[in-house]
């Protein structure tokens, strides 16, 4: 198995489809050209299946705006069509991609928000199949799974935040944080039951001004290393439930800078979040050559925490 980690700028938005579409191919992408751009294939590790658009439709964020990048998920048999999720082709902008066979997560870098779109992760995330350390063992385990979550049109998780969101004094609504399960499909913008990233602290109402919250690190200042599950409701004013976990990925409960790359047990991790203070999100990737391919395949490759870790 291959991770693709590598930094690239594009001098248009066609030229931005073309360098992602060839990134997704060397992680094992299947893609075919269409109008405007490619729609590519992908398939977990657990043999789920699904479409990627991306595309130079010519949005911008408004009359001035930049030209941004089109992306969208579809299930194969044509029946859920995700968001219109965008990135901007702001003038000098370098990107990150860091990505496997069934995922990618594309931000630029030193952005941690632009409401024209600055970042976006996607994928067929790993879906509880066996049973797990805690006994559990699903009885219907889906065979039709996405996720995407972006800050355009003004989303936030998980660049800028992951719990609830950015504001001491309330959630923020998931705006571009959409999710499918089955046949239920958990659509973006609800506080509630949209898409979203748990973690956990040391209080029990993280947005209470009553209660400080503080991140879980040990007393001896090392930091916990937890599970980056993935939880949505049925729909997105339901409730949400945990369903599924990132791939390639991990969740460190202490606040670092985006874009950093720290070591943790022998791995190099990429650091996507900013500046949280209850943790972060950080994608796997060990060392790279100089095209951006991962030069000792396998390891890390298809990581789901919980089994390998």
């Amino acid at each position: 198995m291959t991770i693709i980690k590598d930094t690239f700028t594009a001098v248009s938005a066609n030229d931005f489809v073309s360098k992602v579409n060839d990134y997704l191919v060397q992680a094992n992408w299947i893609s075919n050209t269409v109008a405007n751009g490619y729609k590519l294939l992908a398939t977990s590790p657990q043999g789920l299946q699904i479409y990627l658009y991306v595309r130079n439709l010519g949005h911008t964020t408004g009359t001035f705006g930049d030209p941004q990048v089109t992306f969208n998920f579809e299930t194969l048999d044509g029946m859920t069509t995700g968001i219109d999720q965008e990135i901007a082709m702001h003038p000098g902008a370098v990107f990150v991609i860091i990505a496997g066979k069934s995922y990618f997560r594309i931000a630029t870098i030193g952005v941690s928000s632009d409401i024209g779109g600055s970042f976006l992760i996607g994928e067929i995330p790993f879906i509880p199949d066996e049973n797990l350390c805690d006994g559990y063992k699903p009885s219907n385990p889906t065979d039709k799974c996405f996720i995407s979550m972006g800050d355009h049109n003004g989303g936030g998780s998980p660049r800028t935040y992951l719990i609830l969101g950015s504001s001491l004094f309330g959630p923020t609504n998931q705006i571009s944080c959409e999710a499918l399960w089955g046949t239920d499909y958990c659509a973006e913008g609800d506080s509630i039951g949209s898409l979203r990233m748990p973690l956990l602290t040391c209080a029990p109402f993280i947005f209470q001004g009553f209660n400080v919250p503080s991140p879980d690190v040990w007393a001896t200042g090392d930091f916990w290393r937890m599970e980056p599950f993935l939880v949505w409701g049925t729909t997105n004013s339901t409730l949400p439930l945990i369903r599924a976990q990132s791939w390639d990925s991990m969740h460190f409960a202490k606040a670092f800078p985006m874009d950093k790359e720290i070591q943790m047990d022998k791995l190099k991790w990429y650091v996507f979040t900013d500046n949280y203070f209850y943790g972060v999100y950080a994608c796997l990737f060990t060392s790279t050559g100089s095209n951006g391919v991962n030069t000792n395949p396998g390891v890390g490759s298809d990581f789901a925490a919980f089994l390998y870790d």
